[in-house]
């Protein structure tokens, strides 16, 4: 996009494919990149990952055979440094862990890494907490993840998606067969998610566990999950604290679930 072709300022960050050279059977990565004792070379350039960074780790993760894993947390990954990586992993059918939590990933990054999920990678778990992920991220993955056959778990607690990202992305994810946990805690839900929610709950065949802790929903919209969990036989398990439902509201879902927990375990 605007600033995607900007330069990088110089980084002392390690290329660590001359480390992954000498690991092939490497499974698992987590990396953070930050600088120590920098003294009087402080510079802001230095704390993050850079572009070029963006760039190795995904040529890393594109030609290590063996990768499962990847984490990078508190990096400040951005947009353009997330739309580098994400150009790798096209045609990648080895890594099914992503973990980018804690970073600056706005849309306009999520919207790239779209394009690798939509059916272009075999990637299992997507974490991505704490970031930037609006309206146009929540748009972005729910189209990819519509027919996606992978990707079991989403986690995109504390984002900002509120009631509008709700809608379009559960809408598309209401056809999904094979998401099994999902994760919208602390998002601007309000009393207006509630129908998204409730439809939601009604039409998807495959989630087990769900998460909607701290968001300000309020109890009628909890009657409405609750009526709409009355007709769902695969959700196993929903956490619901700091939503504003009454504890008699929690207890009737609660008793539904278990009763959905004991059936599929008997």
């Amino acid at each position: 996009d605007d600033d995607d072709d900007d330069e990088d300022p110089v980084s002392d960050h390690i290329d660590i494919s001359a480390i992954l050279e000498c690991l092939p059977n490497i499974e698992s990565l987590s990396i953070c990149y930050k600088m120590e004792n920098c003294g009087m070379r402080f510079n802001w350039s230095l704390f993050g990952m850079t572009k070029t960074d963006a760039q190795l780790l995904g040529d890393c993760v594109k030609y290590t055979p063996k990768l499962k894993s990847i984490d990078v947390q508190e990096s400040l990954m951005n947009d353009k440094c997330l739309r580098c990586f994400a150009s790798k992993l096209i045609g990648n059918n080895v890594l099914q862990t992503i973990n980018f939590s804690h970073n600056e990933i706005g849309d306009k990054g999520i919207r790239g890494l779209a394009k690798a999920l939509n059916g272009q990678c075999s990637v299992q778990t997507l974490i991505l907490c704490d970031n930037r992920i609006g309206f146009v991220g929540a748009q972005a993955l729910g189209h990819a993840l519509k027919g996606n056959t992978h990707v079991t778990t989403l986690d995109i607690r504390l984002n900002n998606i509120g009631d509008k990202g709700t809608h379009v992305l559960l809408k598309e994810l209401s056809a999904n067969q094979t998401l099994k946990r999902l994760n919208l805690s602390s998002n601007g839900l309000t009393e207006n998610s509630a129908s998204a929610l409730s439809e939601f709950l009604e039409q998807n065949a495959s989630l087990n566990y769900l998460d909607i802790t701290c968001n300000e929903l309020g109890d009628p919209s909890g009657k409405k999950i609750l009526d709409a969990i009355d007709h769902n036989t695969t959700l196993l398990s929903m956490d619901m604290r700091l939503t504003g439902f009454s504890q008699d509201t929690e207890i009737a879902i609660n008793e539904i679930l278990s009763s959905n927990l004991h059936k599929h375990t008997s």
